[in-house]
């Protein structure tokens, strides 16, 4: 479970890098910098990064995997996408289908980017998988 679990986290962040690096491209390589140094787990903020705006307005938000120094690029592998569900928070489950669209609270059992499927709590005794779609949202597959 935890090999399949890894295996869509890195499929989704790859997507992602995707299409961080298409932006960036469409920016003409324009190379993003650390202002200052960055621990771990920091989100960025435009006030933490020097380069183009756009460039710059790409990647705010997204979070340091590790320590960064002053003036090193900030590009993945060094951040990644911000997770949008965390696990044991109440977040909303969607469900569309023919014209019908429902929602309801559910707990999330797992940590998620857009796009990663996690499991979610309905009751004590059901769980689904759902996609995350957007901050404290997840729909069904």
């Amino acid at each position: 479970m935890d090999t399949a679990r890894s295996w869509t986290r890195e499929l989704v962040t790859a997507l992602a890098l995707l299409a961080f690096g298409a932006a960036l491209l469409t920016a003409q390589s324009a190379t993003v910098v650390a202002m200052r140094d960055l621990p771990r787990g920091v989100a960025l903020a435009a006030a933490d990064m020097r380069g183009e705006s756009h460039a710059v307005d790409a990647v705010a938000g997204w979070m340091t995997r590790r320590t960064v120094r002053a003036g090193e690029p900030l590009a993945p592998p060094t951040i990644e996408p911000p997770a949008l569900v965390t696990a044991g928070r109440v977040v909303t489950l969607r469900v569309r289908s023919a014209g019908l669209a429902l929602s309801r609270p559910v707990t999330a059992l797992g940590t998620g980017i857009r796009g990663e499927r996690i499991r979610v709590r309905i009751d004590a005794q059901r769980q689904l998988s759902a996609i995350v779609t957007g901050p404290d949202e997840v729909t069904l597959p």
